[in-house]
């Protein structure tokens, strides 16, 4: 049986400041959540790198759009990926996701821009 989990990376004006496990569950069920997850397949180890970070707001009568795009790289054993992230709005309106969360180009990432900070997940099944 396949059990799926979720990381999350939360980055303020800086590098990555933690990494936080969750186990994806029903609704009927109550979840705990660790700070470190022992599987012999996928193993945290690594930070994941964010770079080319780029929130650009547009102005209201311009031809472009308001967007917020950036790079992010896992290295961790079996869990290795390298994906752009992107979102984009209409001129005038500042780059923020509010409470939703916008897929990568790998939909194993996804992320949300609000308030100036970035969160990131990351999904995968465990084959434990």
């Amino acid at each position: 049986m396949y059990s799926a989990f979720q990381i999350i990376v939360f980055l303020l004006n800086s590098p990555v400041l933690f990494t936080v496990a969750f186990p994806l569950i029903g609704p009927e069920a109550v979840a705990t959540p660790s700070t470190k997850r022992q599987s012999t397949t996928y193993i945290e180890e690594l930070p994941w790198q964010v770079n080319d970070i780029f929130a650009f707001t547009a102005y209201e009568n311009s031809a472009q759009n308001s967007s917020i795009s950036f790079n992010v790289v896992d290295m961790n054993i079996n869990l290795v990926l390298n994906t752009n992230c992107l979102a984009t709005f209409p001129a005038g309106q500042s780059p923020d996701t509010g409470g939703s969360w916008f897929f990568c180009e790998d939909r194993h990432f996804s992320f949300k821009y609000t308030g100036g900070q970035i969160g990131i997940q990351r999904t995968w099944d465990d084959p434990e």
